[in-house]
C-alpha cells in the first residue's frame, strides 16, 4: 500500500528537519550504535567509579561496567528473554492480528468510506486528536497501536496523506498516556508514592486521590485542541504535496451493495459485543470490577482490556470477511490472520534490537544515575519557586527521553523533588502534577517509548522512504506545542492559586 509521491525539493524548516533526519541511518543500525555507546560509557564510568546515592532507598547505585564477564553472561543468557519481556511484544501481536484481519479484508477502508465520505477534515483532525488523548489516557498505551492505524486508514480514504493520521494519532496517544480524562491508574500509583515521599519532609502528611485532578484534565482537554490545529495549521500542509495514485484511496470510491451490507452487518457486531461489554459491567457486584466497584481502579476489566480490543477488531473483520467470501472457512480465516500479521515483521526485527536496548541500559543503571544526578542539581539552585517549577518541568521532559517508564521515573525524582518543593512550600499535589504534564510532552519524541518503531514501520506501509527524520519533522510540532500550553496551565494554576482537585489543595502547601 504504497499508492503515495511526494516532492522531495519542498522547503521550509519542517523540510529541512525532515532531509536531516532521514540521513540518520535506519533504526536498527541506530539502536545498534546507541547498544556500543552504552557498552563503552559503562566502562568509562566504572573505571571513574561514578555512582549516586537513591534517595528513595538510601542506597549507593554504581554503574554496571557491560565491559565484563557480567555483562557479556547478561547479554548471552537474557537475550531471548529480553525478547520476550519487551514491553508491548504481546499486545501489539494480539492487538495487530485483529487489526490487521480487518486491514486486510477491507473493512477498515469500507467503513471509513461508508461513515466518512462527506465529513470535513478539520473535523477528522479533531476526531483523532481525541480519541488519541481519550482512549490511551484510559487504555495505558494500547492506543499508541490502534489511534495511528485507523487514522492512517481514514486519511487514507478521504484521498489524503495517511502520515498525516499516523502522527497526529500517534503524538495524541503519546500525550494520553500522561494525562486524564477519567480517573485511573496513574491516580493509584502516584497518589501513595507522593504521599510517602511527602513524610520525608512532614511526618504526618497525606493527600486523597485525585488531588490534582483539575489541572490535569485541563491539560488533557488543551492537548485535544492542540493537536488538532497543529494537524490542520503545521502538519496537513507540510505533506500537502504527497499525491494519491489514482484510484486507490479518494472520496471518489463507491462502496458496492455487498460492501455496505457488509459494513452494516460487521457494525451491528461491534455494537452487539459493545453491549455484551456494556451489561457484564453494569451490576454494582460485576466480576470485571475493582474491590471498592470501580471499573477502572484495580479492575479486572483494566486487566482484560488488551483481550477486548482483540475481540472488538476480529468481530468485525470476521463478519465482514464472511460476508465477502474471504473467510468462509477456518483455513480461510487462519490465512487472513497471518496476512494481517505480516505489516508487524519489520517490527519484529526491530523488537529483537531494541528490546536489547532498553534491557541492557536498565541493567546499567545509566538511567538512573543520569536522573539522580539531575534532580540533585535541582535541589543545588537558588532560583524562585516558579523558576524552579518550570526548570523542573524540563528537565522530567528530557529525563523522559530515556526513561520511558512513568513510574521507574517517579520512583527516582518523586523522592528528591518533592521534599524539596515542600521546603519552598510548593504542595506535593502541585509536584506531581507538574511531573505528569511535564511526562506527556515529549512521549511522542523519546527513542524510547517502545511503540516508537511500530509507528514508524506503520510509515513504511504507506511511504517506502518515510525516514526517522520525517516522523521527527512531524512529531517536533506537536512536542513543542505541548510544552507552551503545559507550562501555561502550570504558570495560570501557580499565579492564580487555583484548587487542583477535589481535596481543595492550591499551590502552596500552608
Amino acid at each position: 500500500m504504497s499508492g503515495y509521491t511526494r516532492d522531495n525539493k519542498r522547503g521550509g524548516v519542517l523540510a529541512a528537519i525532515e532531509r536531516a533526519g532521514n540521513r540518520v541511518p535506519h533504526t536498527l543500525t541506530l539502536f545498534l550504535w546507541l547498544l556500543a555507546i552504552i557498552f563503552v560509557l559503562t566502562f568509562l564510568m566504572s573505571v571513574f567509579n561514578v555512582t549516586a546515592v537513591d534517595p528513595a532507598t538510601g542506597e549507593t547505585v554504581g554503574v554496571v561496567n557491560l565491559v565484563s564477564t557480567d555483562g557479556l553472561l547478561f547479554l548471552l543468557t537474557k537475550f531471548v528473554a529480553n525478547f520476550g519481556a519487551f514491553p508491548i511484544l504481546g499486545v501489539t501481536l494480539v492487538v495487530g492480528m485483529g487489526m490487521g484481519l480487518c486491514d486486510v479484508s477491507g473493512f477498515f477502508s469500507s467503513a471509513v468510506r461508508f461513515c466518512l465520505s462527506n465529513v470535513r477534515s478539520e473535523f477528522i483532525a479533531f476526531l483523532v486528536a481525541f480519541f488519541g488523548v481519550f482512549m490511551c489516557s484510559f487504555d495505558g498505551a494500547v492506543s499508541m497501536i490502534i489511534v495511528p492505524t485507523l487514522a492512517a486508514t481514514i486519511y487514507y480514504s478521504m484521498g489524503k496523506n495517511p502520515l498525516i493520521g499516523i502522527f497526529s494519532g500517534f503524538s495524541a496517544a503519546s500525550t494520553g498516556a500522561a494525562m486524564e480524562f477519567i480517573p485511573g491508574f496513574w491516580q493509584v500509583v502516584l497518589t501513595p508514592l507522593t504521599n510517602s515521599y511527602a513524610q520525608i519532609a512532614d511526618p504526618g502528611f497525606s493527600m486523597p486521590l485525585m488531588s490534582e485532578y483539575f489541572p490535569v484534565l485541563t491539560g488533557s482537554i488543551l492537548a485535544v485542541l492542540v493537536n488538532a490545529f497543529v494537524t490542520i495549521k503545521i502538519v496537513e500542509p507540510h505533506f500537502k504535496e504527497f499525491q494519491a495514485v489514482e484510484g486507490e484511496g479518494g472520496q471518489s470510491d463507491q462502496l458496492t451493495p455487498r460492501e455496505k451490507s457488509a459494513v452494516k452487518a460487521a457494525g451491528l457486531g461491534i455494537l452487539l459485543f459493545l453491549l455484551c461489554v456494556f451489561a457484564l459491567c453494569l451490576p454494582s457486584n460485576s466480576f470485571l470490577r475493582g474491590p471498592e466497584g470501580s471499573l477502572v481502579i484495580n479492575a479486572p476489566l483494566m486487566s482484560a482490556l488488551e483481550n477486548l480490543l482483540f475481540l472488538l477488531f476480529f468481530i468485525p473483520g470476521y463478519i465482514y470477511a464472511r460476508k465477502m467470501g474471504m473467510a468462509g472457512t477456518i483455513r480461510e480465516l487462519a490465512e487472513l490472520l497471518a496476512r494481517g500479521l505480516e505489516s508487524l515483521l519489520s517490527f519484529l526485527v526491530l523488537a529483537v534490537v531494541i528490546s536489547q536496548f532498553i534491557s541492557i541500559f536498565d541493567y546499567s543503571n545509566l538511567g538512573k544515575i543520569i536522573a539522580i544526578k539531575g534532580g540533585m542539581a535541582l535541589t543545588s539552585l537558588s532560583v524562585p519557586p516558579l523558576a524552579a517549577i518550570l526548570i523542573l518541568f524540563f528537565m522530567y521532559a528530557g529525563v523522559n527521553l530515556l526513561i520511558m517508564s512513568g513510574s521507574t521515573k517517579y520512583l527516582i525524582f518523586g523522592s528528591i523533588v518533592i521534599p524539596l518543593m515542600m521546603q519552598m512550600n510548593i504542595h506535593p499535589a502541585f509536584t506531581q502534577m507538574v511531573l505528569r504534564l511535564s511526562d506527556g510532552s515529549s512521549n511522542a519524541l523519546s527513542p524510547m517509548n517502545p511503540f516508537f518503531p511500530t509507528m514508524l514501520a506503520l510509515c513504511v506501509r504507506y511511504d517506502k522512504r518515510c525516514g526517522i527524520g520525517t516522523a521527527l519533522s512531524a512529531l517536533l510540532p506537536y512536542g513543542a506545542a505541548n510544552l507552551v500550553v503545559f507550562v501555561a496551565v502550570i504558570v495560570v494554576w501557580y499565579v492564580f492559586h487555583l484548587p487542583l482537585g477535589f481535596s481543595g489543595a492550591t499551590v502552596w502547601l500552608h
